[in-house]
C-alpha cells in the first residue's frame, strides 16, 4: 500500500500528528462540549449544569492559550 504522502493525499490521522499544547486543548474543548450538550439534550444534566460545565472548560482553554503565547508550552 502506497503511503499517502506519497500519493498527495493527507489523510485527517497524519493531520493531527503533531498538535501543539493549545490545539490539543481545542480539540479536547470541542470533544468536550459535545458531550455536555449531548447529556443537556438528553435530560441527564440541567442547562445550567451544562453552562457551568461549559463555562469551566473555556477556562482551561483560556489558561492554556495564555501559556501558549508565553511559549510555556
Amino acid at each position: 500500500m502506497l503511503s499517502s504522502r506519497k500519493i498527495g493525499i493527507l489523510l485527517i490521522s497524519d493531520m493531527y500528528e503533531e498538535l501543539n499544547c493549545f490545539e490539543e486543548a481545542l480539540k479536547h474543548f470541542g470533544t468536550r462540549v459535545e458531550i455536555i450538550t449531548a447529556m443537556e439534550m438528553a435530560k441527564k444534566i440541567s442547562p445550567e449544569d451544562a453552562y457551568q460545565m461549559i463555562k469551566n472548560e473555556l477556562k482551561d482553554v483560556k489558561l492554556c492559550r495564555k501559556k501558549f503565547k508565553k511559549e510555556e508550552c
